[in-house]
């Protein structure tokens, strides 16, 4: 899959059994795509009389207002619940918990990584940094991985993380024209955000109507921004939407679905049902919103652009970073039949018996006729700690097996096989799908590999079943075989080209290489192997590829709802598209079914074979 994280991921492989998206790199989203977050959050609160009881804060405080505002929701509590420090200098860490916290995000307090070297694990702040990180609030730079927790935060980038955060829209655009404030050019970079904050209301004027976008902000001036975003949100959302909130700053496809016919019908739908619908005191509205926007992605009638609510959203990031709730199996179709090819080491499906080459005949009484493989594999996954009841046929033979699902984890890139005894002057490497942690376990297998006593003089990457994943470990592993500068993938996005280049070394562009592929590699590993065999670094042996050559971007909401919507089509460096065709192996080898349950490996038999060649011929 392809996706864009961010904006960057990717899409997923309906034929493989890990359902997987693509991404694209942030940065390149950051330079050409910032589109609005909605990330609102409808709250419910309680309100009371009360002043604002901090000692340092009076009632003629310019902020006295916006600081009661978030005392009485419980958002701030200050110093020894006596003292706020209002013109006290925000930390970047307490900007983040303040926002989150006003939107309605309060995380369960637990131990975390996240990619940022000064976030330690248990800190206070690491959650919010988490989320934030997430939903691409944060931009994070490999070269400077420091988030900096305990340093003041300027107003341009306190306006940019709580407008996106309260769900305000910041519609990007070169050049901004009519800007209010006098001390930001209309070109400056940032100049959007800017205008964004002016049209919105989320801005601090003073009397020399100056924005002063890098000020270190206050408390207080934090506590005002976020009453501005409220009062902002309850104008914007208040009943009785109507058509002068074409001027409010909605970006112009905002605006076509406001003023299209069919919005009215929109709302009266909604309307009715909330009003005159028999159960309607039964209504839970989440579903139905939900319900909404489903169909509007459905109506795409794209099998890549999907929303899913908090419960799937959250299953799906879970695989992307090589985590799944089922019983560990891989699992594919031969011959209209869906054969177990393999189980994980110490899963449940392992220690329960079954076996590569079982073939699945019922999943919890029922029979399995007819599925879809995704299908199927949804049947088997589940909840931890529940069961699934699983009949197979083995010789002729039927068996029922009841498993306990579990938690489990995966390996991204595996360093050796069983199949077949590879010489040792041969590097075997497999990669079976590309997390964010994937271009790590590639560099330490890479140099393990190449380290071992005898000197590799050829290696064999293997891709076959790998679904995808996320685009920048892509690029970071193609590094290690493409120049520096050279082009490894080509993006048309709304009818710009994009050139994604090397930034590695391209130190083993000499070596003797084999990629290994089949009928389920696809998306970013078919990237890699496309940009590998189009500068006839590596020789592809295997099947035709799956030929996923659309790029989706993922957006994920405050509530952990997420969108992938293709954004993007994507080609090798030679301006191969291999949508819905696949890449053509320079060796073609058909699996057999010993290949497929771990008897045989007649592909990676003939990779040795003629890496040996390569090798003599060198």
């Amino acid at each position: 899959m392809f996706v864009f994280k961010n904006r960057l991921k990717y899409s997923v492989n309906t034929k493989t059994t890990k359902n997987i998206n693509f991404l694209l790199p942030h940065k390149m989203h950051k330079e050409k795509s910032l589109s609005t977050l909605t990330l609102t959050s409808l709250i419910v609160l309680i309100p009371f009389t009360a002043f604002a009881s901090f000692k340092d804060v009076p009632q003629n405080h310019r902020q006295y207002e916006p600081i009661k505002n978030l005392e009485e929701k419980g958002i701030i509590k200050g110093f020894n619940n006596q003292y706020f420090k209002p013109e006290q200098l925000i930390t970047r860490a307490e900007l983040l918990k303040m926002t989150f916290n006003h939107i309605g995000f309060i995380p369960i307090p637990r131990s975390q990584l996240t990619k940022f070297k000064d976030v330690p694990p248990d800190a206070w702040f690491t959650p919010y940094v988490s989320k934030a990180t997430t939903l691409k609030i944060l931009d994070y730079n490999q070269e400077n991985p420091l988030f900096y927790p305990s340093s003041p935060i300027t107003r341009l980038e306190a306006v940019e993380i709580i407008m996106k955060l309260e769900g305000i829209p910041i519609s990007y655009s070169e050049k901004v024209q009519k800007l209010y404030f006098t001390d930001v050019n209309s070109n400056a970079p940032y100049a959007y955000i800017v205008q964004a904050a002016q049209i919105s209301g989320i801005f601090l004027p003073n009397s020399e109507k100056k924005f002063l976008p890098f000020k270190n902000i206050t408390r207080a001036e934090t506590a005002e921004l976020l009453l501005y975003a409220q009062q902002y949100k309850e104008e914007i959302y208040e009943p009785g939407l109507n058509s002068s909130l074409l001027d409010n700053g909605f970006s112009e496809s905002e605006n076509k679905f406001i003023s299209n016919s069919k919005f009215g019908i929109l709302l009266d739908v909604w309307s009715k049902i909330n009003e005159q619908y028999i159960y309607k005191d039964n209504l839970d509205h989440n579903k139905i919103v939900f319900g909404a926007i489903n169909g509007m992605v459905s109506s795409l009638e794209d099998p890549y652009s999907v929303f899913d609510a908090p419960q799937e959203a959250t299953k799906l990031q879970d695989t992307l970073e090589g985590s799944y709730e089922g019983i560990g199996t891989v699992i594919d179709k031969y011959e209209n039949d869906f054969m177990i090819l393999s189980t994980l080491s110490e899963s449940p499906a392992e220690k329960s018996g079954l076996k590569a080459g079982d073939i699945i005949r019922e999943i919890n009484d029922e029979s399995v006729k007819g599925l879809m493989t995704e299908e199927l594999v949804d049947k088997i996954k589940g909840p931890a700690d529940t069961t699934v009841k699983i009949t197979v046929e083995r010789e002729g033979k039927y068996i029922i097996f009841n498993i306990k699902r579990a938690k489990l984890t995966f390996d991204t890139v595996i360093r050796q096989q069983n199949q077949i005894d590879i010489p040792s002057d041969i590097g075997y490497i497999a990669i079976n799908q590309f997390t964010s942690n994937t271009a790590n376990e590639f560099d330490k297998a890479l140099a393990s590999v190449m380290k071992m006593e005898e000197k590799k003089k050829g290696l064999i990457l293997d891709l076959r079943n790998n679904p995808g994943g996320y685009l920048t470990p892509t690029y970071d592993m193609l590094g290690h075989f493409i120049e520096n500068g050279k082009p490894i993938v080509k993006l048309n996005i709304n009818g710009e080209s994009i050139i994604e280049t090397s930034n590695g070394k391209g130190e083993l562009n000499k070596l003797p290489l084999i990629l290994l592929v089949n009928k389920n590699t696809a998306s970013a590993a078919e990237v890699m192997a496309g940009a590998l065999q189009d500068y006839k670094i590596g020789e592809l042996i295997g099947e035709q590829t799956y030929g996923k050559g659309t790029v989706q971007e993922i957006t994920t909401y405050a509530d952990d709802s997420m969108l992938k919507l293709s954004i993007a089509q994507w080609f090798t460096p030679s301006n191969q598209d291999i949508n819905e065709k696949g890449l053509t192996p320079d060796i073609i080898i058909k699996t057999t079914k010993e290949d497929l349950i771990g008897k045989s490996d007649g592909q990676l038999q003939k990779a040795i074979d003629e890496i040996q060649r390569l090798i003599i011929e060198k």
